[in-house]
C-alpha cells in the first residue's frame, strides 16, 4: 500500500514550488472546492440517516459559498508591477524592521500549516490525521493573528507594505 497522497488538481501538492501565481492558485482552489461540492452531494445522497444527509448537504452549501468567496478574492490579485527604484530603497527604521518581523512570523505560521496539512495526507490512521489537522488549525489561527497585526499597522508606515 502506497503512503503517497493521491494525485489531484494540486499535482504532487508542492508542484516543486512553482505555485507562485495567485491566479493559478485561486483557479485550482476553486476547482478543488467545486469537486468537493459534487463529492459532498454524492455522499449526502447515500447517507444512512436523514440527519446525516442534511448535515452533509449543509456542508456542500458551505463549500459553494467558499467558491464564491474565492472568486471574489480573484479581484484582489492583480499582476504586480515592477517596483520603482524609490520603492526598492530599504529603510532600517524600527517600525519597518518590526513589521518585517511580523511578516516573517505570519509566513512561518503559514508554512507550518501547509507542512502539517501535507503531513496529514500521509497519516497512517484517521485519529493521527485528526491530531495533525488540529495542529494545522492552530497554525492558521496564529497566521491570522499576525496578518491582522500587519493590516492594522501597515498604514501607519505607508512607505512600507509587507506582502
Amino acid at each position: 500500500m502506497s503512503t503517497m497522497p493521491p494525485k489531484g488538481p494540486w499535482g504532487d501538492w508542492t508542484d516543486d514550488g512553482r505555485m507562485r501565481d495567485p491566479a493559478m492558485i485561486l483557479e485550482r482552489l476553486i476547482r478543488t472546492e467545486e469537486m468537493e461540492v459534487a463529492l459532498y452531494r454524492e455522499l449526502a445522497a447515500g447517507a444512512p440517516t436523514e440527519e446525516l444527509r442534511m448535515t452533509i448537504y449543509g456542508m456542500a452549501q458551505e463549500e459553494e459559498e467558499q467558491v464564491e468567496r474565492l472568486r471574489e478574492l480573484c479581484r484582489h490579485f492583480t499582476p504586480r508591477t515592477r517596483a520603482t527604484a524609490e520603492d526598492e530603497t530599504e529603510s532600517t527604521s524600527y517600525s519597518q524592521n518590526w513589521l518585517e518581523g511580523v511578516r516573517r512570523a505570519r509566513d512561518t505560521e503559514e508554512h507550518q500549516a501547509m507542512g502539517l496539512l501535507h503531513l496529514a495526507r500521509l497519516a497512517p490512521r484517521m485519529h493521527v490525521r485528526n491530531m495533525i489537522l488540529n495542529m494545522a488549525e492552530e497554525e492558521v489561527q496564529e497566521a491570522i493573528f499576525w496578518n491582522t497585526i500587519l493590516m492594522a499597522y501597515w498604514g501607519m508606515y505607508s512607505s512600507y507594505y509587507p506582502q
